[in-house]
């Protein structure tokens, strides 16, 4: 039985409290226009580690997210564990369920794409993709990310707006599939709508190049 559109807004807003508060290494908040992707996924049950919104003027000049529990805690149990002792054939056994929970995880998260790109049209390099880390983890980014660096910097700039308007839009999908209710009421504080001029989710391409025009911000947060 679907959620009431009560509790769904509650379990929203839960989320965006705890997104709000997340931080990196070095204290810095995920970036504004990654967080509502962030918080789409997580509400729907997806382990989120890190995220950027795309920068021009280091890191990957895409947005991304990346997706999955990464075992290295339990790598290093492993690794000073006597082989064959009870106590790693546990700690094994305990990896091969986290690597199958993202995988199953990944598996989710190609339907949903599907069910994205079913009925829009998008050029190649615009498409959100999963690219594979190790252990079953994924990277969502764009098609094009890498290529980014080889553009100027008028094109490369040109892109990122349209990248980061693809995974909003996303964010968006995964918002409606939850509750059918506006990312806008939900994961957007007020100061932030103010400074993307209310138009964060937009379907025209002038907007949304309008609306990313933000100044650029430290990225690749680690949560």
């Amino acid at each position: 039985m679907k959620a009431p559109i009560a509790s769904s807004r509650q379990i929203w807003l839960g989320a965006t409290k705890e997104v709000s508060k997340m931080t990196d290494t070095l204290g810095k908040p995920v970036d504004s226009l990654i967080r509502p992707t962030v918080i789409a996924l997580r509400v729907l049950g997806f382990r989120t580690t890190g995220s950027c919104q795309g920068h021009l003027s280091h890191g990957l000049k895409a947005p991304w997210v990346d997706i999955g529990t990464p075992p290295f805690a339990l790598l290093r149990a492993i690794k000073v564990a006597k082989k064959g002792s009870a106590e790693g054939e546990k700690l094994n056994s305990e990896l091969k369920w986290l690597v199958d929970e993202n995988l199953h995880m990944q598996e989710r998260l190609v339907g949903h794409l599907d069910g994205f790109y079913r009925v829009r049209s998008t050029p190649v390099a615009r498409r959100l993709i999963l690219v594979p880390e190790p252990y079953g983890a994924v990277r969502l980014t764009n098609q094009g990310a890498e290529i980014q660096a080889m553009r100027s910097f008028r094109v490369a700039r040109r892109e990122l707006l349209l990248y980061r308007e693809e995974i909003v839009e996303f964010a968006e999908c995964l918002a409606g599939e939850f509750s059918r209710t506006s990312l806008r009421d939900l994961v957007v504080p007020a100061r932030n709508r103010k400074a993307l001029k209310c138009t964060v989710i937009e379907r025209s391409v002038d907007k949304a190049c309008a609306t990313f025009r933000s100044a650029e911000s430290p990225g690749g947060r680690r949560e």
